[in-house]
């Protein structure tokens, strides 16, 4: 038969009897340590906790030492969570999970030297099986290698014939014509530097110095060309001479730059320089 909304109101509810046990209120329930140290291990260091210290923020535990190092080093953020921590005042000693860890760990400097040396006999454990992996590996290479069949040796590659020479092919006497030859006696190329003379103020300087042209132009083409580069007139007026070592040697018109290079060259690698100036009144 179903219950009606107004059954039951009023009943007052009794408490549920305590269970009774045998277990004596003075006995120590042990945990074994290594099961314990995940939930006791710094996230910075990845050991034990020492000195514990709590983020209000986010209520994670770290060691003093290391939360301290963060903030000062680092970000001021959890190391866990990235949460925002202002400064060490957000910090917070924890003293009672010390004394937990105290009460777990009664020697944490004997627990952390046996874990360090059940990690380097790991790490030596997996170093001789990754030896005997490799030896084994090559011991194998070496048998296939042992079992394989010796090579067969290649012929010898026969010599080239030589090669036949082209068939002569007889075309249109127009297609077989030379090419013109080079003229003989054609003109040399010099090469020559044209400067202003340190002294000259009544032009300017060429924007290019080094020429090179035909060695059978004369000293009055150098005049046409300066007074066409230099924008003067009349060229008669310009003189080219040739720096020497105590003097400075004019030279006539009707001179070539061929003869000037073959008379003043002293080395073949170095080019003549060439000045020139305008013609100066008698006694100056």
């Amino acid at each position: 038969m179903p219950r009606t909304l107004t059954e039951g109101v009023g009943k007052q509810t009794e408490p549920r009897p305590v269970r009774k046990t045998n277990a004596d209120p003075a006995t120590v329930v042990s945990r074994d340590g290594p099961k314990l140290a995940p939930e006791f291990t710094c996230p910075v260091c990845l050991r034990i906790l020492r000195k514990t210290e709590i983020v209000v923020e986010c209520l994670h535990r770290f060691c003093g030492d290391c939360i301290q190092k963060c903030l000062r080093v680092a970000k001021h953020e959890c190391p866990s969570c990235r949460v925002r921590v202002p400064s060490r005042r957000s910090l917070k000693r924890d003293a009672a999970f010390d004394a937990l860890i105290a009460t777990v760990y009664p020697d944490l400097d004997a627990f952390e030297r046996g874990e360090e040396a059940e990690t380097r006999a790991f790490n030596d454990k997996r170093r001789r099986q990754t030896g005997d992996r490799r030896a084994q590996a090559y011991a194998q290479h070496a048998e296939v290698q042992r079992r394989k069949p010796p090579p067969v040796p290649r012929p010898a590659p026969r010599p080239r014939a030589a090669p036949r020479a082209p068939a002569r092919v007889l075309a249109h006497p127009a297609a077989a014509r030379r090419a013109p030859a080079q003229p003989r006696g054609a003109p040399a190329v010099v090469n020559f530097v044209l400067r202003q003379h340190p002294h000259e103020t009544g032009v300017g300087r060429l924007a290019r110095e080094y020429l090179s042209t035909s060695d059978q132009l004369k000293v009055t083409h150098l005049k046409k060309f300066l007074g066409l580069k230099l924008s003067y007139a009349p060229v008669e007026d310009f003189e080219v001479l040739v720096a020497l070592e105590n003097q400075c040697v004019v030279l006539n018109d009707q001179l070539s730059l061929g003869q000037i290079v073959a008379h003043f060259a002293t080395d073949a690698d170095v080019e003549v320089v060439l000045h020139y100036r305008l013609q100066r009144p008698m006694g100056t």
